[in-house]
């Protein structure tokens, strides 16, 4: 999927990511020779990445998909069945929903609410599998050359590429980093016996179907997150995701 994506790009498609919409674990439709590449916003893009979660000896893989476009970003886990939603409006105020999809219920954080719980809430900073500013710390090193290493990132290793490779914190990081599309070819992510890798699979124009999925994950059941660890009492859905650690909220607990 990523050759044919790359040829058009040769043929001088150029790639464009909004500085809009970011997460996490992707897989879409293939693209035919004849489709269009990645254009500018609203039509924005979609990046799929297989992440391998490992601590010690054992290791477990999974998927991530990276929705973004120009005034929406969605990192979806589809093994959990769970999207993780940004949104800016017109004011560009960013706002962030959890969509808990078999249940088809959502949490809503209003931008209020994501700056007094200390979240991310600067459009820049969301929807990313590493922070900015975790990147603007790192040391540039020289890019792998020899076939072996560039293979890590497969077809993407014709696309300019910067890379990073430094500490942070206990942990050790390695990006290669997507100059023109803004997202990770490949990261790495390491600290004691655990270690995380993510390595991108596919790149692809934001189809009609997710907008049609954005839309239909807006019908859910809403709560909002003040709401939450009241009506939890009662909910016994929401206070099993509270136990779970997917809600930040006055009184549950936060992981």
């Amino acid at each position: 999927m990523i050759s044919r994506f790359i040829v058009m790009l040769t043929l001088g498609v150029m790639v464009m990511f909004a500085k809009a919409s970011d997460v996490s674990e992707s897989t879409q439709t293939e693209l035919t020779q004849t489709e269009p590449a990645v254009s500018v916003p609203p039509a924005g893009s979609v990046a799929s990445y297989t992440v391998t979660d490992s601590l010690g000896f054992q290791s477990k893989k999974k998927s991530i998909e990276l929705w973004m476009s120009q005034a929406d970003r969605v990192l979806l886990y589809p093994q959990q069945q769970v999207a993780e939603h940004w949104r800016r409006d017109e004011h560009e105020k960013t706002t962030f929903t959890r969509h808990f999809i078999s249940a088809e219920r959502s949490v809503f954080y209003p931008h209020g609410a994501l700056r007094s719980l200390q979240l991310p809430s600067e459009w820049q900073s969301v929807g990313k599998l590493i922070s900015p500013s975790v990147i603007a710390t790192l040391p540039k090193v020289t890019c792998p050359q020899s076939e072996a290493m560039r293979s890590i990132v497969s077809d993407v290793s014709m696309l300019s590429m910067t890379c990073y490779q430094g500490k942070w914190g206990k942990q050790t990081i390695d990006v290669m980093w997507l100059d023109e599309e803004d997202v990770p070819a490949y990261l790495k992510i390491a600290g004691d016996m655990k270690r995380y890798e993510y390595r991108l699979t596919a790149l692809k124009p934001w189809q009609p179907t997710h907008t049609r999925q954005l839309m239909d994950w807006k019908r859910f059941l809403s709560t909002d997150y003040a709401d939450v660890a009241d009506d939890a009492v009662d909910d016994p859905f929401l206070a099993q995701v509270i136990a779970a650690g997917y809600v930040y909220a006055a009184g549950a607990h936060r992981h």
